[in-house]
């Protein structure tokens, strides 16, 4: 039973759980390979955008680091290539309030998380598009 439990923890968690190095863009376009979590990401330029990976990684990798569920890819910028030009008030206004897109997939409002502010929000959705091909996006607005 332990073996398994072990297992699927690090299953989850990527090979990183274990010091793996963090790995730098130009990223695939598809996004890096299995499951991604903050700590394979390079450490962002902002102290918003660093926070909002801590944030990130608690409430949004379940479903955006490994692109389940219809949820575009942390790094991949061939999933965000159609939400980036709506602009980062948009994105953040999506994952504050919920959206469901044209094809049936559904972003639950705060990620199903009430407890998390719009402050918290905001500086989770950056993170995910500086690392999905929108830096400039990203910081845009930020002091």
């Amino acid at each position: 039973m332990r073996i398994w439990v072990a297992a699927a923890v690090l299953a989850t968690w990527g090979t990183t759980a274990l010091g793996a190095e963090r790995e730098a863009p130009p990223y695939p376009d598809r996004g890096l390979k299995d499951t991604v979590s903050a700590k394979r990401l390079p450490v962002p330029p902002h102290p918003v955008l660093v926070e909002g990976g801590e944030i990130w990684d608690a409430n949004c990798r379940i479903c955006h680091g490994p692109g389940n569920f219809g949820a575009p890819k942390i790094t991949g910028s061939r999933f965000w290539g159609k939400r980036l030009p709506k602009g980062i008030a948009t994105l953040i206004s999506h994952a504050q309030n919920g959206f469901e897109t044209s094809l049936g997939g559904l972003m639950p409002a705060r990620g199903g998380n009430d407890e998390l502010t719009d402050d918290e929000v905001e500086a989770a959705v950056r993170f995910m598009v500086f690392h999905s091909g929108g830096a400039d996006i990203a910081l845009d607005g930020l002091d």
